[in-house]
């Protein structure tokens, strides 16, 4: 039998085994190799919901909000940092935190602003209706002022009271030319609460310590409510003190007669 060789040049060169891979030990059902997400999507860190929710509650302008945006970045920085990598996001969670605590500091400068300038103008609105209420030695004066004065029962004045007060004022000391406040108090945490003020009053021929208490009254005509006069003390050790309004509203003849017998004396 004819055995058939083929040439020795003719024979396919033996395959080599392929290359293994630098890592053969299989992954875990679950793990991903470096740069892929748990999806198994090449990419970087997830970025946490929590520190976007911060900045846009940061950016808020009420002081509510921009609490709550510092808490919240708080919060967010603290996740991230406990994740090691596996989120994002620390530059917002420390702009919120930033953001929200420059807000939080404005609101309250802006806060202690308005009322400050809200106190000087409810003074100076208060220094103006006593200054009315010395001139009103006329009946038809004294009338008009009545709508300045508090409509509470326990602290309503009369006209011939009011109209008896400025008589007295100007027998005893003359016109007014000035109030100086000394300090303000309220009488309680109720913003309707009566508000007591210290004060010196310039008068033409002396000076006299006292004390002015007002009120603030809703108004339907104005966003803001009005200071309405309460009391009007006006101390005095040597003649005795006048007063108008108050608990008791009595009219100051005693004093008048006082002051008129000083006048022609």
């Amino acid at each position: 039998m004819r055995t058939m060789t083929e040439p020795p040049g003719d024979v396919p060169p033996t395959p080599e085994p392929p290359a293994r891979s630098a890592r053969s030990t299989p992954l875990a059902p679950g793990a991903h190799t470096a740069g892929q997400t748990a999806g198994g999507i090449a990419g970087e860190a997830p970025l946490s919901k929590l520190a976007v929710a911060s900045v846009v509650v940061s950016l808020l302008t009420c002081l509510p909000f921009a609490l709550s945006g510092m808490a919240l970045g708080a919060m967010s920085a603290a996740r991230i940092r406990a994740s090691r990598g596996r989120l994002r996001g620390m530059s917002l969670a420390m702009t919120a935190m930033l953001f929200g605590g420059v807000m939080m500091i404005a609101q309250l400068i802006a806060i202690e602003w308005a009322r400050s300038e809200l106190s000087a103008h409810y003074r100076a609105s208060a220094q103006t209706l006593v200054l009315a209420t010395f001139q009103a030695k006329e009946a038809t004066a004294a009338r008009q002022l009545l709508g300045d004065w508090s409509a509470d029962p326990k602290h309503r004045v009369t006209a011939a009271a009011v109209q008896s007060f400025a008589e007295s004022i100007e027998a005893r000391y003359g016109g007014c030319r000035s109030i100086e406040v000394i300090a303000s108090e309220p009488s309680s945490s109720d913003p309707h609460a009566l508000m007591t003020t210290a004060v010196i009053f310039d008068f033409e021929r002396s000076q006299r310590p006292g004390s002015v208490r007002t009120v603030l009254v809703p108004t339907t005509a104005a966003f803001m409510p009005a200071a309405k006069l309460v009391e009007i003390i006006v101390e005095d050790r040597e003649h005795g003190e006048l007063r108008l309004g108050g608990e008791v509203s009595p009219l100051p003849a005693a004093a008048g007669e006082t002051g008129k017998e000083r006048s022609d004396g």
